[in-house]
């Protein structure tokens, strides 16, 4: 990463170099990108430094089946009926 894109940022932003230093790495040293990141959200970049937690609680996917419902020939009341 090139000072002369941390000066840019920080031109543009009024952020701090070491601010500047995050959004960068982040949009893999794309100044536009991370301005624009920056701008939109000024917070993000210390909250992607928090996905860890967030990646641990993640559950698995739930299994997929595959069931076949079959049709009943017998009606609902003639079978409460014989059942009772």
């Amino acid at each position: 990463m090139s000072p002369e894109k941390i000066e840019s940022f920080r031109q543009f932003t009024g952020a701090d170099a070491e601010t500047a230093r995050s959004f960068l790495n982040l949009c893999e040293d794309n100044l536009e990108m991370a301005v624009g990141l920056y701008m939109d959200d000024p917070n993000s970049c210390s909250s992607n430094t928090n996905m860890a937690p967030v990646l641990e609680e993640y559950r698995s996917p739930i299994p997929q089946r595959t069931e076949r419902l079959i049709p009943v020939d017998v009606p609902i009341c003639e079978y409460a009926s014989a059942k009772g």
